[in-house]
């Protein structure tokens, strides 16, 4: 099934956007001499936080990667009149670790691409956001070893899709995201604005003893003037996402799940916590995007 799509902006030039996850139909306004491509992948989730008994050692989860970027300028005319866009989904976060078991890795994130067909095949694949994705945060561990933070993808090239010789373009492999705290220790921060759309979720705390600690932030860089905690903002001009900030990690209570990424950005760790409380859930990786603009 497909998707109905924002329609163009036409007091600002000629453009569509898409950012409900799934496949869309684009079809090449008869006008348009030049297209212009921005793909961006989905996030990764975060993982989930290990429990145990109040008063051990506990580990937090790592963030989850963002998704990648690919921008493109090609003549209208290489291409069909129809053209197929696929929107990633943001991975799911991992789930808590229970009675003294490691947390689950969050979902990896998935593809952003534009193709002649709607599928996935590398024989029908236009552009993409990336080669390979971006994967979920490491859920918390045992006494001693924090979740690692979700792992990068790979750039897309142009033997990634069989089309995409047909075009001028520079893609951006994913952001990891942060790792967990080992035991006491805070989640890992992670860092906005690197030449990407999206960020990578921040870890999770760890806690050792009673005493918990703080997850990770986004750390702030350029207009992103401040550290950010919760939820992942996205902003549409400019266009960014954040990634989900790290959960704290709890004792003897239930824990929170990580906070979730706003666009094309990770889902934060989850904090560790009580083997009795439920929760310490990684938070979840945010959608991707697709700008198309013509002229």
């Amino acid at each position: 099934m497909f998707n109905t799509p924002f329609l163009p902006d036409q007091s600002h030039g000629s453009y569509i956007e898409y950012i409900t996850y799934g496949w869309h139909v684009f079809k090449r306004p008869n006008e348009a001499k030049f297209l212009y491509f921005l793909i961006a992948g989905s996030g990764a989730g975060g993982g989930g936080g290990y429990r145990a008994a109040s008063g051990t050692s506990r580990s937090g989860a790592g963030g989850g990667a963002s998704g990648g970027v690919t921008t493109s300028f090609i003549p209208a005319y290489l291409l069909p009149q129809i053209l197929y866009i696929y929107i990633g989904k943001g991975g799911v976060g991992g789930v808590g670790g229970a009675g003294g078991t490691p947390g689950s890795t969050g979902s990896s994130a998935e593809k952003s691409l534009i193709s002649i067909k709607p599928t996935s095949n590398t024989s029908d694949i236009i552009l993409s956001d990336v080669a390979t994705v971006g994967t979920g945060g490491q859920g918390g561990q045992a006494s001693g070893v924090g979740g690692l933070g979700g792992s990068t993808g790979a750039a897309f090239t142009m033997t990634s899709g069989a089309f995409a010789g047909l075009t001028i373009m520079s893609s951006r492999l994913t952001t990891g995201g942060g790792a967990g705290g080992n035991n006491g220790i805070p989640g890992s921060n992670s860092t906005a604005l690197t030449g990407r759309i999206g960020t990578g979720g921040a870890g999770g705390g760890g806690i050792t003893g009673s005493t918990p600690q703080i997850g990770g932030v986004i750390g702030g860089a350029g207009i992103v003037t401040q550290s950010q905690a919760g939820h992942g903002l996205t902003s549409r001009k400019p266009l960014y996402g954040l990634g989900g900030a790290g959960r704290a990690s709890v004792d003897s209570s239930f824990g929170e799940p990580g906070f979730d990424g706003g666009l094309s950005s990770g889902g934060g760790g989850g904090g560790a916590g009580h083997s009795l409380s439920g929760g310490c859930n990684g938070g979840n990786g945010g959608n991707g995007y697709v700008f198309i603009g013509w002229w």
